[in-house]
């Protein structure tokens, strides 16, 4: 169960995900419990979560675009590659086509 493929919506991914965690805590019997007491130091205030930045949504949602489109028009060999900038990773081109000539003049040049 562990090793499923993702699902294909946001939805299935998330009952998958909660469907594995389950079974990870069925099969190691993890009893739960409370949480542990931190006290923090007089002055000291209580901070908002990060802002999530906007790239990383931009990459999330080059990921899903990439995975559920027929004919995406964004790279994923750039986008998995973590090298590059995130603004390069998610360059979505005008067409299909213009990633086939991207794909076949950067990444397919160095194969005989």
């Amino acid at each position: 169960m562990v090793l499923l493929l993702p699902g294909l919506s946001l939805e299935e991914e998330a009952c998958r995900r909660s469907a594995v965690i389950n079974a990870i805590i069925a099969y190691c019997n993890i009893k739960k419990g409370g949480t542990l007491w931190v006290q923090r130091a007089r002055g000291s205030t209580v901070r908002d979560p990060p802002a999530v930045n906007p790239l990383y949504k931009a990459l999330e949602a080059a990921k899903v675009s990439v995975y559920k489109e027929k004919r995406p028009t964004i790279c994923f060999v750039c986008l998995g590659n973590k090298k590059l900038p995130i603004t390069e990773r998610t360059q979505p081109f005008y067409t299909s086509g213009d990633l086939s000539k991207h794909f076949k003049r950067k990444h397919l040049r160095r194969v005989k």
